[in-house]
């Protein structure tokens, strides 16, 4: 069997970033089930994106000197003048790189794996993703449990109190951050006369504290095998890009079960504020408005797989019955977002027009 190319990519900068992923997300690589245990690490590449000072920072660091014992680190480093993008829309400058990222992974035939800087993972997460990509699947698409980065922070200090490896559960990881799940979130969760319907992109249900399922429009494809054809994303990597690998037949596998991987994002409480100053319960009016600036078809098909973050001692009938529960939203949802959906792609290569009759 051949075993797999991956660039592994993260983009991060300044110093609330690094330090983040210098103390948290790279004992999370370090874990067993992560590079440690991937066959092919040792023809793969782990890229990070990010300015001269930084990089300066980091390469010194003894957590890069740990991941460099286990696959090739090579930073790319922000050119003089893009600096000022850093400062504006941080979706839109991490996209210069992601373009590039992905322009690299399609010249080496690679799978791109792209990372969060401010996301911890589960052990596993990376043998889990090879071995998909040894079954034939060429996109794998996650969600993860959005926290309050002040409310997760102690949890975090005390679990990895400066270990070089930290080998998260997904028990652990859903317990913590349903502890501390983001107002953001919690404008999400279907029902709620506080919904958030200036920016639905995605749906949660709830039974308890131990289970939640989300419906997410904007599902993060963690692995994906580009073309060159699908660099041209323009904004971040679930919105358009997604549309670009379908457009070229793409294999996606929804994670559906965070016991094979878990992801925790950490941000500032005041995420997504702006989006929450007119609280309401859902409207399909709005939602229908909404439709045409967010998505592409190919979000819709991926909007009916439900994302399950349930702890181990969640029975399966609890599970199936919240699945369940969300079903007929969920279906229905769907059809009103591809009803909303132009049904052509679009045009991508003019050349393809030569010598048709005019219309």
């Amino acid at each position: 069997m051949n075993v797999p190319l991956f660039h592994h990519v993260h983009v991060v900068w300044g110093r609330t970033y690094t330090d983040f992923f210098l103390r948290f997300v790279v004992p999370c690589l370090l874990a067993p089930g992560n590079v440690p245990g991937m066959a092919s690490r040792q023809r793969s590449l782990f890229v990070i994106y990010t300015t001269e000072d930084d990089a300066q920072t980091m390469d010194a660091a003894p957590a890069i000197a740990a991941l460099r014992e286990c696959i090739r680190v090579e930073f790319r480093i922000i050119a003089p003048g893009c600096e000022g993008q850093l400062a504006g829309n941080v979706y839109h400058a991490a996209a210069v790189f992601h373009r590039e990222a992905i322009r690299r992974a399609a010249d080496a035939g690679a799978f791109l794996t792209i990372w969060s800087p401010d996301a911890v993972m589960s052990d596993g997460t990376l043998t889990s993703l090879e071995r998909r990509a040894e079954q034939g699947y060429d996109t794998i698409l996650v969600s993860r449990l959005l926290a309050v980065g002040d409310d997760l922070r102690p949890w975090l200090e005390r679990r990895f109190a400066g270990s070089a490896r930290v080998a998260l559960t997904s028990d652990e990881m859903v317990e913590a951050g349903r502890r501390c799940f983001h107002p953001f979130s919690t404008a999400m969760v279907w029902g709620s006369e506080r919904f958030a319907n200036r920016w639905p992109s995605q749906i949660w249900w709830q039974d308890g504290d131990d289970l939640a399922l989300v419906h997410s429009w904007h599902l993060h494809p963690l692995m994906s095998r580009p073309t060159h054809a699908a660099a041209e994303v323009n904004h971040s990597v679930d919105g358009g890009y997604l549309q670009l690998l379908a457009y070229d037949g793409w294999k996606p596998l929804v994670i559906r079960d965070c016991a094979e991987i878990c992801f925790i994002e950490s941000t500032r409480r005041d995420y997504g504020a702006d989006l929450m100053t007119d609280l309401g319960p859902f409207d399909l009016d709005r939602f229908r408005a909404w439709v045409p600036t967010a998505l592409e078809p190919a979000h819709a098909e991926i909007f009916r797989h439900p994302v399950i973050f349930a702890k181990s001692s969640v029975s399966p009938a609890r599970t199936e019955a919240l699945v369940a529960r969300a079903a007929d939203t969920v279906s229905d949802l769907a059809a009103e977002a591809l009803a909303q959906l132009p049904p052509l792609p679009a045009l991508r290569d003019p050349a393809v027009l030569q010598g048709t009759r005019q219309l």
